[in-house]
């Protein structure tokens, strides 16, 4: 005859049991994730995951890939750094390769025949023989970059240095979609013009290397004192959302640099994952494509 109290005990038992299994597979999980490194990191752009090979490339910054007569053909890296690499012979037909920074890369006889890189980065990058025929080259910025029989396609509206100026806000203020004409460079001259006119001291970090954020901004609190900032800017198109990889590198980099808070600030929006993150991590906040928007809309900036 089982009795309640039996029933008890039997479902306490197998109420351990299931917590003990469970716990054995998180472990395992946890400790079989693999990492990745200069080595293997490859597998990361091969598998259409460039956030988080870009955190590997901001976490080992003396590291120039060699990606000569690599296969990328196809593929969806959108603002993946490819800064210093060597991509000679490399295959990138028909990948999406908008905001891509090529700086200073290699690209002898690399083929980028019908991809998309706009908003791309070419500074100080060399192109020699590099076929470029049918690429989308929109707002590209090629500032130094080495040209040797290789022509940009014609009708092409390459970035213009210099250009940035305070009325874009007024042009944002007027027309939300002004943010998705612009490159990431000018996307974080922008985001630093805004704070600056929010009364935040700003200051650039390089631009030669990706140090993992953009800007370092402060502002005095008359009850906290200085408050220092780090902040990171992603150029995104409404729909591609920032993931994990990104605050994860900024909240490190903010340990690193003694900052008292971190924000990334987007012109799209965050993953889930992301969001559910950040509320983690104390000091951590994100501003969206609408956050950016009110932020704009708020400023009295006195412009004619």
């Amino acid at each position: 005859m089982i009795t309640s109290q039996s029933v008890i005990i039997l479902v306490s038992i197998l109420a351990a049991l299931l917590g003990s299994l469970i716990s054995l597979y998180l472990t395992k999980r946890l400790f079989t994730k693999k990492r990745f490194t200069p080595e293997n990191a490859i597998e990361l752009l091969k598998a259409g995951r460039p956030e988080e090979w870009n955190e590997v490339r901001i976490l080992n910054p003396g590291w120039s890939p060699d990606l000569h007569s690599e296969d990328f053909r196809n593929l969806v890296l959108p603002s993946a750094n490819f800064q210093n690499a060597n991509l000679d012979k490399a295959l990138f037909n028909q990948a999406l390769l908008d905001g891509c920074d090529f700086y200073g890369a290699s690209l002898k006889f690399t083929n980028f025949e019908n991809a998309s890189l706009v908003g791309a980065r070419f500074d100080m990058a060399i192109l020699e023989h590099t076929n470029l025929k049918g690429a989308l080259l929109d707002r590209a910025s090629v500032e130094e970059a080495k040209f040797v029989e290789t022509q940009i396609p014609e009708g092409t509206h390459l970035a213009q240095p210099g250009l940035f100026h305070p009325k874009i806000l007024h042009k944002v203020q007027k027309d939300l979609s002004s943010l998705d004409w612009m490159n990431p460079w000018e996307f974080e001259e922008f985001v630093s013009y805004v704070f600056d006119s929010m009364g935040y001291k700003v200051i650039q970090s390089s631009k030669v290397l990706d140090s993992g954020f953009d800007l370092k901004i402060m502002r005095s609190d008359p009850i906290r004192g200085q408050e220092t900032y780090i902040v990171e800017c992603k150029k995104y198109k409404p729909g591609h959302l920032v993931g994990v990889s990104p605050l994860r590198v900024l909240y490190a980099k903010s340990i690193e640099n003694d900052a008292d808070h971190a924000l990334l600030v987007t012109s799209s929006g965050f993953t889930r994952e992301a969001v559910e993150f950040a509320k983690q991590i104390p000091g951590l906040e994100l501003i969206d494509r609408e956050a950016l928007t009110r932020l704009v809309a708020n400023l009295s900036m006195g412009i004619n």
